[in-house]
């Protein structure tokens, strides 16, 4: 399948794909647009010329990542690669156009990895130096040979050598890279690479409501927290009436994809604590006959429960009561030492709440 990356037909592309082979959990931005290099410096080059390279090459990637982007965020997981080149970090004289629009390319991709990092899809990038490939034919023997001598590996790379870097970033062994970059020091073939497996803390960044800090690693204590819990729904707005309306969650995210919509709702103080409800069916991983009985446990209320916690229960039931909301069990003490009350929301998941004493 192929569609020009730079225009939103890469959309339907992608749904094609989606069609066949199920939602996109791995994007690898590699390709650019095709475009006059405009060589020159950038006080001789006519800005149409630099709008020109900049923008063809930022589409060629942001038009891709924005049409997986919000199926990933909806699911919490997924990941992209993007392939600037060394010049966004190493510019060369005569080659101002394309050092400006790898640069951007590079920081549009630290972008979305503070954006999307929070919803559990990791954004990376590789920037390789000089690669033997066919859009290295134009080089001379003379000028590859002087490539491999300024690298301390004394050879060119070739594409399988960048293609293991982005492997291992796109797979789920690099599970807390994001914003990761390993690039060349010289060119690409010298083996001094930084890829930063910390999340995305290497350059410091302001969240909103968050102070900028770096992250200070222990290596005795565990700092883990349960960021997001998962429930399938099968009516997203039963499910608002349920999670907002009646107990009052707020509603963080409201992401709409191939038909079907993923919801976060969680308590407003709270903010690290979140519930994702989600549509069973959307699993790619799942056969059609597992759909069904997924379907048929939750008419059942047997296929999935939270617990949550208030230490006003008797309000909390009443309230969620005289909502409509399907009572399971009244406030009861229970023989282990809790006293709690359940209900089922409308996808028929058992929502059991506890009386913090």
């Amino acid at each position: 399948m192929q569609a020009d990356v730079t225009d939103a037909a890469v959309r339907t592309m992608i749904e094609l794909v989606e069609r066949a082979l199920g939602l996109v959990d791995v994007l690898v931005c590699n390709a650019v647009g095709i475009y006059d290099p405009a060589f020159g410096t950038l006080l001789d080059l006519a800005p149409e010329a630099l709008e020109t390279v900049v923008l063809k090459q930022l589409r060629a990637m942001l038009i891709p990542a924005r049409s997986v982007l919000p199926s990933m965020v909806a699911r919490q997981r997924g990941s992209v690669v993007v392939l600037p080149s060394q010049l966004a970090r190493s510019p060369k004289a005569g080659c101002s156009a394309p050092s400006t629009a790898k640069g951007a390319i590079e920081a549009a991709a630290r972008a979305l990895a503070v954006e999307c990092g929070p919803h559990g899809v990791r954004i990376n990038t590789v920037a390789p130096g000089p690669t033997l490939t066919d859009a290295a034919t134009w080089a001379s023997a003379e000028v590859r040979s002087g490539w491999a001598d300024r690298a301390p590996l004394r050879r060119n790379a070739l594409a399988n050598d960048v293609a293991g870097a982005v492997a291992f970033l796109a797979s789920d062994a690099a599970g807390v890279h994001n914003r990761s970059t390993p690039d060349s020091r010289w060119w690409r073939g010298n083996a001094v690479t930084q890829p930063r497996p910390d999340g995305g803390l290497s350059a410091p960044v302001t969240l909103p409501g968050r102070s900028s800090h770096r992250a200070t690693p222990s290596m005795t204590d565990m700092d883990i927290t349960i960021q997001a819990s998962f429930l399938p729904q099968d009516d997203p707005d039963a499910a608002l009436a349920f999670y907002r309306d009646a107990l009052g969650f707020e509603v963080r995210n409201d992401v709409g994809y191939g038909g079907m919509r993923w919801l976060t709702v969680g308590p407003a103080d709270q903010p690290g604590m979140s519930i994702v409800l989600y549509p069973p069916g959307a699993d790619p991983g799942i056969t059609d006959d597992e759909r069904r009985t997924i379907v048929e446990m939750m008419a059942k209320g047997t296929y999935a429960i939270i617990t949550l916690a208030t230490k006003n229960l008797d309000g909390t039931f009443e309230q969620l009561r005289a909502s409509g909301a399907e009572v399971v069990q009244e406030p009861t003490e229970q023989p282990y030492g809790v006293r709690d009350c359940a209900f089922r929301d409308p996808a028929g998941n058992m929502v059991r709440i506890n009386e913090v004493r």
